[in-house]
């Protein structure tokens, strides 16, 4: 079904379509999930257990460098497109770092083990890119794996050969990763064949004493990668007509301009960057009700789950007490976050409270990496953080 409406049009209506409250609550999931895809560009995840292969895979798809050729530590790297570039990142301590430009060998030097770029490749317009290094440990890469099937349509295996440890991996990993996957291996030659019950949907051998034919293999990639994701932005536009033909007439006639021409994001300074979010200089008003409609189930549910942690933080730490512990947490941000799906974005509090619940999920999950006691006490002061944040946005 060709779609009889621009994009931009669709997703107009789409959005407001999903602020009536006649809407079938049954239905609004679907309806978040699709104006979700029209909005975001398709996310690719590429898993390695060799960091300097992921990179390199990385930069190849790109055409671009992305990290300073003299750094030695890989973090986890997430790529999306901004006309100007800028970065968060997340150091060894626990502390973040927020600044323009691209990533400096100083920054490097720091240890971050995750980075957000938002950076001017004209690839990203069309897809973001997770770059996860899955380490050697088998409990650490499980967390990655599945820290990453939440966060990919897209999954490419990097590694220089497809062995019979990697085979048992990629089978143990979350199934949505094998819905849509592909395989580079970097070994060069022909090296070992695949098993047949991985099925990837295509498997690009490059050789790295073959620059060129390396090149032609990841161009072959890029080609079949932007087709299928070209495929499926068609069936969310189809999707979405649809969606919003069943329910056309829940819709006012003036639900979306007759030509809504897009607006461009304001150019954001170092300076400015999330300051909408905390004026000094206005008086104190109430939160809106919906905000509080809103979070009151969270809160209620962040209370459960810190009492629970309670009791977890007073058993003596043993083997397994970090474990349960950063479980726990990772647990409760999730938790969280599935419920953000709903929360209005109107308001400068609410988008505050989902960034920090997103920020807080990507943390959680890199202090479970990590797995040590000093991880599983900042992950417990990481929810008494978002406890005192929901708590104050409810009595703003």
């Amino acid at each position: 079904m060709a779609a009889s409406l621009p994009r931009h049009m669709i997703q107009a209506r789409l959005e407001a379509l999903l602020t009536v409250p006649s809407l079938p609550a049954s239905e609004y999931a679907s309806g978040a999930r699709l104006l979700d895809a029209l909005q975001n560009p398709a996310r690719v995840s590429i898993l390695s257990p060799y960091p300097e292969d992921g990179l390199w895979l990385l930069q190849c798809m790109l055409l671009h460098e992305v990290l300073p050729a003299e750094a030695d530590v890989i973090p986890t790297l997430e790529l999306s497109y901004r006309a100007t570039p800028r970065l968060r990142a997340t150091l060894e301590d626990g502390s973040k770092v927020t600044r323009a430009g691209w990533p400096s060998m100083a920054l490097m030097d720091e240890g971050p083990i995750y980075m957000d770029l938002e950076v001017p490749i004209e690839a990203l317009e069309t897809m973001s890119v997770l770059l996860v290094p899955l380490g050697t440990d088998a409990f650490e890469q499980r967390a990655a794996l599945n820290w990453a099937a939440k966060r990919s349509e897209v999954a490419i295996w990097c590694a220089p050969f497809f062995t019979g440890a990697d085979a048992q991996m990629w089978l143990n990993a979350p199934e949505r990763l094998s819905y849509h996957a592909f395989a580079v291996l970097t070994g060069g030659g022909p090296g070992d064949g695949l098993p047949r019950e991985v099925g990837f949907d295509g498997v690009f051998r490059t050789d790295p004493h073959d620059p060129a034919e390396s090149q032609w293999q990841i161009s072959r990639l890029m080609t079949q990668l932007l087709n299928d994701i070209s495929e499926a932005q068609r069936h969310d536009i189809d999707a979405a007509e649809l969606f919003l033909h069943r329910f056309a007439h829940l819709l006012p006639d003036d639900a979306a301009p007759t030509d809504p021409a897009p607006q461009p994001d304001a150019e954001l300074t170092t300076d400015d960057l999330f300051a909408d979010l905390a004026d000094d200089t206005r008086s104190p008003a109430p939160p809106p009700p919906e905000l509080v409609d809103a979070i009151s189930e969270p809160m209620l549910f962040l209370r459960r789950r810190a009492r629970a942690l309670i009791e977890l933080l007073d058993w003596e730490p043993g083997e397994d007490w970090p474990h349960m512990v950063l479980s726990h947490c990772v647990e409760t941000t999730e938790g969280l976050r599935d419920r953000a799906v709903r929360w209005p974005d109107t308001t400068a509090a609410a988008r505050r409270l989902m960034r920090r619940v997103e920020d807080a999920c990507d943390t959680a999950v890199l202090l479970q990496i990590e797995a040590g006691e000093d991880q599983a006490r900042d992950a417990a002061q990481l929810l008494t953080q978002i406890r005192e944040e929901f708590e104050d946005a409810l009595v703003a």
